[in-house]
């Protein structure tokens, strides 16, 4: 597995709210919509309002903690691939608008919004 598709997984999986995944997020995607922040903060009110994608989101973000750590010590590491296929399946739980969130470029406030709702998950 390269790290272009690690870096991928990681920008579908949203949490690109610090700068540097956004500014990475922009150059792997130069063309990709650009979402406001009020359709950020409309995707993440209908997360926090459904407890089944409250968890599917929840448990996409430990999955997606789980692969930065194996990608830093191996980018080759088997793992990535089947923890990379979790994460889509659990994204697509969490709704196509949530897809869709994430495969637009986000300012540093949307980021921020993403941020809040990761670390809501406890």
């Amino acid at each position: 597995m390269n790290i272009k598709l690690v870096s991928a997984v990681t920008i579908l999986t949203a949490f690109a709210s610090m700068p540097a995944l956004a500014q990475q997020q922009q150059q792997q995607q130069p063309n990709a919509p650009k979402a406001s922040k009020a359709d950020v903060q409309k995707v993440i009110n209908s997360i926090k309002a459904d407890k089944a994608k409250m968890a599917a989101y929840c448990d996409s973000a430990k999955l997606d903690d789980q692969i930065n750590a194996i990608a830093a010590k191996d980018q080759k590491d088997p793992k990535l691939q089947s923890l990379g296929a979790q994460i889509d399946a659990l994204n697509k739980k969490v709704g196509p608008d949530f897809e869709k969130i994430m495969s637009s470029e986000l300012d540093e406030a949307s980021g921020a919004l993403l941020e809040d709702l990761t670390k809501s998950c406890k």
